[in-house]
């Protein structure tokens, strides 16, 4: 029984060293992949969703040395004037990025709709960021603005 016991956690030991030289492995080639298609991507000019909440960031965080100030101020009137309601569906799932990105067009006058699922959060490997959502919900702070009047409702099933 004893040798039995010692011949399965050996065998279980090679497997662990086995699996693990494997993720390294993959760990390899995902970077190789991701290097790729990036550099692929770049060169027929093709941007991301979070590409462009990247871009949406850096425009308004004055980030562009050759952008027109005026410009920007007028831009970023236009959305503040027109983005009265904004409904987030899935708010769990929105990424660091992308709220910054919305931040620099809402406003407090905004009515804004959050929905979504703490538990049920399933992109955290596009960096969603629940926290941000979690804070909505207990605060009332989101969108860079610390709403005077926020509600929290559960649905119950």
């Amino acid at each position: 029984a004893d040798s039995d016991r010692r011949r399965i956690a050996d065998a279980d030991a090679r497997l662990h060293e086995a699996w693990t030289a494997r993720l390294d492995d993959f760990c390899v080639v995902l970077k190789a992949y991701r290097e790729a298609y990036r550099d692929a991507i770049r060169e027929r000019g093709v941007v991301s969703h979070t590409d462009v909440a990247h871009l949406i960031d850096a425009y308004f965080e004055g980030q562009f040395e050759d952008a027109d100030e005026d410009h920007r101020k007028r831009i970023r009137g236009r959305y503040r004037t027109r983005i009265l309601s904004l409904i987030i569906d899935e708010a769990q799932d929105v990424s660091a990025i992308q709220h910054t990105a919305l931040a620099h067009l809402v406003t407090p006058a905004a009515r804004v709709f959050g929905s979504g699922d703490l538990l049920q959060s399933i992109y955290l490997w596009r960096n969603a960021d629940p926290a941000l959502f979690e804070s909505a919900i207990r605060d009332g702070a989101y969108l860079g603005v610390d709403w005077d009047v926020h509600e929290h409702r559960t649905a119950t099933t």
